[in-house]
């Protein structure tokens, strides 16, 4: 889940990634997972070439008891994360791995732009980290450990959120394997 919050007229907006069945049947057993006894697993819809996990905006109306969706962008997406002071609060950038890169979402301007990987290497979740002195929302940088499907020593790439240019590339000792989720945790202050 990208975020979610009450908006001014007390909807609760929540941004996710959907899948398609099919998508989630493939990627699900990907991952080790079972659909039960259904015989489905890993089976695509006909025509269904790859994955289909696209940012949607789902927004909740308790006072009419309605629910509406809506996509926020077309390109195949995961993990999405934001600025994690906005938790729960009205966020305008979301961050997600899309194909070998990074994508940075705008959902004001409803505008979306990449930084790909290149060769064989692979981004994974972008854990946003706010510059001490920010004003901004996108003020900060974003770190992701890069996977190489040649085997090859992984590195811990850091983006600029606002340009999304690449800041520094830390090469690792050995390889990393794909992860799921990460996490930015400020150094306590410490106190007199």
């Amino acid at each position: 889940m990208g975020n979610a919050y009450e908006d001014g007229r007390g909807r609760i907006v929540l941004d996710a990634v959907r899948y398609d069945r099919a998508g989630f049947q493939h990627t699900w057993s990907d991952i080790g997972g079972s659909t039960g006894a259904s015989g489905l697993v890993g089976v695509r819809e006909p025509g269904h070439s790859q994955a289909s996990s696209v940012l949607h905006r789902w927004t909740l109306d308790p006072a009419t008891g309605r629910a509406s969706e809506s996509p926020l962008d077309d390109r195949d997406v995961e993990f999405p994360t934001h600025n994690e002071t906005l938790t729960g609060r009205a966020n305008r950038y979301l961050y997600t791995v899309s194909g070998a890169g990074i994508a940075k979402h705008d959902l004001t301007r409803h505008t979306s732009h990449a930084y790909e990987t290149p060769g064989s290497r692979y981004a994974g979740e972008a854990v946003f980290v706010p510059a001490a002195d920010a004003t901004g929302e996108d003020e900060g940088w974003l770190l992701s450990l890069v996977s190489n499907d040649d085997g090859e020593a992984g590195e811990l790439l850091v983006l600029d959120a606002a340009e999304m240019t690449v800041q520094a590339v830390v090469e690792l000792p050995h390889p990393v394997p794909a992860g799921f989720h990460g996490s930015w945790l400020p150094e306590p202050v410490q106190r007199p």
